[in-house]
């Protein structure tokens, strides 16, 4: 049988704008789908959601919402590999 493929992820999230409607990313690759998604650190903008299953964040940013946003996203396959 074959060597496991790693567990990898990657992001595209563009910038976004206040009170405007935003879509964006995180993509799995290697391991075994389905894959699930979670933050695990800090939080999205105001608004804004994570699908736990597609890894899409979307929604519409808070009207107050400014700055720079860091947030950590946790990534595992269904044999819960991360």
């Amino acid at each position: 049988s074959g060597q496991a493929v790693p567990l990898a992820g990657t992001c595209s999230t563009p910038p976004g704008t206040a009170a405007q409607p935003y879509t964006g990313a995180i993509q799995a690759s290697g391991g075994l789908a389905p894959y699930s998604f979670s933050l695990s650190a800090s939080a999205l903008p105001p608004g804004l959601t994570l699908n736990p299953t597609t890894g899409a964040i979307a929604g519409t940013i808070a009207a107050n919402a400014s700055g720079t946003y860091s947030f950590t996203v946790a990534l595992s396959d269904s044999n819960r590999a991360t």
